[in-house]
């Protein structure tokens, strides 16, 4: 006699019901996860707050985000120092001056509190991993578009922040372009 193909469907519904039942989630709901920024007001940080909610959602942990309201590099290391003595299950950090944040990611790590930088690095650091832009190329591919835009004539002003990589990454990058397309025209 043969069995009907939805005899199997259910059999295999079943059975992967009754194996996720069993299995003990990857994540504990008391588990924090904090995202520390360089600026808690700005449109940027608050879309990423969302993005960080709906993920805390997801997997069924606790999620903030902690920084200063205005640019102040030292308050977000106050502010990233604070968190680290809470030990969270991991921080997120946008490290607005690379130098003044390692020491403290370092010890962060080393207490066993994985970080990760998002968007300003501190790569000297022992974080565990970086995600954001290649800022050097951001910047190249800005140079190339300004360029193209000005058609070789004109000035540039760039406006960055001092101290931050990710923004002197940008800057390096529209320099290196221009100054090589002024070569090219010498």
């Amino acid at each position: 006699m043969k069995t009907p193909k939805y005899i199997f469907a259910a059999g295999f519904a079943a059975m992967g019901i009754a194996i996720a039942s069993c299995e003990k989630p990857y994540h504990q709901p008391e588990e924090r996860y904090v995202l520390v920024t360089a600026n808690v007001n700005l449109p940027y940080w608050q879309e990423a707050q969302a993005g960080l909610t709906d993920i805390g959602k997801t997997a069924g942990v606790k999620v903030e985000m902690e920084g200063p309201a205005t640019l102040s590099p030292s308050e977000e290391l106050s502010v990233f120092q604070k968190v680290v003595a809470q030990n969270p299950a991991g921080i997120m950090v946008s490290a607005s001056d690379p130098a003044l944040f390692k020491e403290s990611i370092n010890k962060a790590v080393l207490q066993g509190i994985p970080v990760i930088c998002m968007d300003a690095d501190s790569p000297d650091s022992r974080r565990v991993l970086f995600i954001g832009t290649d800022n050097f190329r951001a910047g190249q591919e800005s140079g190339k578009r300004m360029a193209d835009l000005l058609g070789g004539q004109g000035r540039i002003i760039l406006i960055a922040l001092p101290g931050q990589l990710n923004t002197e990454e940008r800057v390096r990058g529209v320099n290196e372009v221009l100054k090589n397309i002024r070569e090219l025209k010498s």
